[in-house]
């Protein structure tokens, strides 16, 4: 797949992120436990997606601290953006749940990803 066609999921999913953070009441009644986790897993889907439309072309490493950079800063961002929608607010510990996902997912795809190579390399035995 090309690389401007991998951006694509990333973006969209940004996307919808940002749709949901516009909605004055996005979850209602879901509780605590259910806002982290949605936090969490939202982010760590983000994540997921930025390694690996990146990683094809600039490497495990450099996909992975752009992935968590790319989220975090984004993760503020939507944390600010909330502060402007009526009924919302702005929640520096929600950051910190997003770099949470961001970094498991990113620590997951890169261990996957490094160990998918290790076993093209391995020589077979015949």
């Amino acid at each position: 797949m090309s690389r401007p066609a991998r951006l694509i999921a990333p973006l969209l999913w940004m996307a919808v992120i940002f749709y949901a953070s516009s909605k004055s009441d996005p979850s209602p009644g879901i509780g605590d436990l259910g806002h982290v986790i949605g936090h969490f897993t939202e982010y760590a889907i983000l994540a997921a997606l930025w390694f690996w439309a990146l990683a094809p072309s600039i490497g495990l490493r450099a996909a992975a601290l752009a992935a968590w950079v790319i989220c975090v800063v984004y993760a503020i961002s939507d944390e600010w953006h909330q502060s402007f929608v009526p009924d919302r607010d702005s929640d520096p510990v929600d950051v910190l749940v997003d770099a949470c996902g961001t970094a498991v997912a990113v620590a997951f795809s890169w261990w996957t990803s490094a160990r998918r190579a290790a076993l093209r390399r391995r020589p077979t035995s015949r």
